[in-house]
């Protein structure tokens, strides 16, 4: 089985988001997921990635490929307002 990766290790890796517009060009990136989030929640059309890097002082290297976790983020949000809905 190969090794399963996990964004909340404790190995020494970054992780880092990406807000990009329907071109593909990065509107906002960082590593915050909430402020990732907030800002995919104001940009109509918007994509969203993750990707996870490996700091060694002042150097970063990339670790992988970029993932969109746009469809999982948008069913996040969806699924959290109907169940809103259903308090109401």
């Amino acid at each position: 089985m190969s090794k399963i990766s996990n964004f909340l290790s404790t190995d020494p890796y970054v992780d880092f988001y990406e807000v990009t517009d329907t071109n593909g060009i990065a509107i906002w990136g960082g590593g915050d997921p909430v402020e990732a989030i907030e800002f995919f929640r104001q940009s109509i059309g918007s994509r969203l990635f993750v990707t996870s890097w490996n700091e060694e002082g002042d150097d970063a290297k990339l670790i992988g490929v970029p993932i969109e976790i746009t469809k999982l983020i948008t069913a996040t949000i969806s699924n959290s307002m109907e169940r809103a809905q259903q308090w109401r």
